[in-house]
């Protein structure tokens, strides 16, 4: 009978070794317990030998393996809550992971143009294991309807932030986690609506003056300047930034932060802000005569300490080693700081 139990043991690890929690899997069950009646185990498989073949058959279906001994392991979180959410007349697509706790705020994440939510993995995975996090695709990307119009502003992605987040039922307050140029939006977002958000991360941010302190820094047109420095005045003047696969004008984007960043009192109050920037991000800087390579890193680190002054509990990171996008090269630094303010007073 040990001898028995002993091949059991084997054939139904090795049938959960081969199930996962994906498309197909039901193909995958039937395939593997076929293999398994072929082997003399499987004929002598008595009533509780088969029981214990159900258990393994429930639980795959919830997203766990259940190993003999009663060892649980879970397998990575999915996303179930997938879905379009008509914002009036048109569609965004939501992705949320996790469950929320109590009273604790849903973490919604606004990518930078061009991020894809896999570079986002890691970061929603920590996060899911104790609060509910939500991803979305902006108008015109991924599954997510076309915008009415373009080129469009950050004026025009906080409103349509705004109503996915009422309309999908992530509030009444957010954690809002904005990388790159998504700055723009959050800012605008809480001058939209200024008691919605709770917390806010920004990464890497892009400042309220870059074009006009690049513009600035190149001068005007001298005669045997460098290609690489003719070109950056050109690409600045016709406002390179509208180019972008969302037809998103950055510089007009800008100028709506600029103005909500002036404006008297602090711009986001006292919701804590935490700026995060990747200690070597000058190495992305275009290829440039050196002196002006460290005017627009200088002028690119004062605008991101902007934001984290626009609020009564502000404050920056810096995060060493890495030059590249926060989401991908420094997740746990991103979590950590999502987590602090969730944990915060």
């Amino acid at each position: 009978m040990r001898d028995h139990e002993t091949m059991l043991q084997k054939d139904l690890d090795q049938i959960a070794d081969q199930l996962e929690p994906r498309a197909g899997w039901q193909g995958d069950l039937l395939d593997a317990l076929d293999d398994a009646r072929s082997t003399a185990a499987r004929r002598r498989l008595h009533v509780t030998s088969a029981a214990m073949v159900v258990v393994v058959l429930l639980v795959v279906g919830v997203g766990v393996v259940v190993r003999l001994g009663g060892h649980v392991e879970p397998e990575p979180a999915r996303l179930p809550d997938s879905r379009s959410v008509d914002i009036g007349g048109r569609s965004l697509f939501l992705d949320c992971r996790g469950q929320a706790q109590g009273d604790d705020e849903t973490v919604v994440v606004d990518r930078s143009i061009g991020g894809s939510a896999e570079a986002w993995e890691a970061v929603v995975a920590q996060l899911a294991t104790s609060t509910r996090v939500c991803l979305y695709d902006r108008a015109g990307v991924g599954r997510s309807d076309a915008p009415p119009r373009a080129p469009r502003t950050a004026a025009d992605l906080a409103a349509d932030l705004r109503e996915l987040i009422a309309t999908a039922d992530l509030g009444p307050r957010v954690v809002l986690v904005a990388d790159g140029a998504a700055a723009y939006t959050a800012t605008e977002l809480a001058d939209l609506d200024p008691t919605l958000l709770s917390g806010l991360v920004l990464l890497d941010p892009r400042g309220v003056n870059v074009t006009i302190d690049r513009t600035t820094a190149l001068g005007d047109k001298v005669t045997g300047e460098p290609r690489s420095v003719t070109q950056q005045r050109a690409d600045l003047a016709s406002d390179e930034a509208s180019r972008n696969g969302e037809q998103i004008s950055l510089p007009a984007s800008e100028a709506e932060a600029a103005e909500t960043l002036t404006a008297a009192g602090p711009g986001f109050g006292d919701v804590p802000v935490i700026v995060l920037w990747p200690a070597l991000g000058r190495e992305r800087l275009p290829t440039l005569p050196s002196p002006l390579r460290e005017r627009w890193w200088s002028t690119w680190r004062a605008g991101q300490d902007l934001y984290a002054a626009e609020s009564a509990r502000g404050e920056v990171r810096e995060v060493a080693g890495t030059s590249g996008s926060l989401s991908s090269t420094a997740p746990a630094s991103v979590a950590d700081a999502v987590l602090g303010i969730l944990s915060a007073d």
